[in-house]
């Protein structure tokens, strides 16, 4: 039951920081660097595979 509670407490704190960075950013009119830095944490990018004539 604690690791539950505590799983959630997580999701809570996660939840209310980005409700916190999207208030501060409710009236963006130009879209830069800064402001893309604070939305994302990491970009994951994979190798590519062919399949049939497709790849992805």
């Amino acid at each position: 039951m604690k690791k539950v509670v505590a799983e959630e407490q997580k999701h809570e704190l996660n939840a209310e920081g980005f409700l916190r960075l999207v208030r501060k950013c409710t009236d963006i009119e130009m879209l830069i660097p800064k402001i893309l830095r604070e939305f994302i944490d990491k970009v994951v990018v994979h190798h590519r595979e062919k399949q049939g004539k497709e790849t992805v």
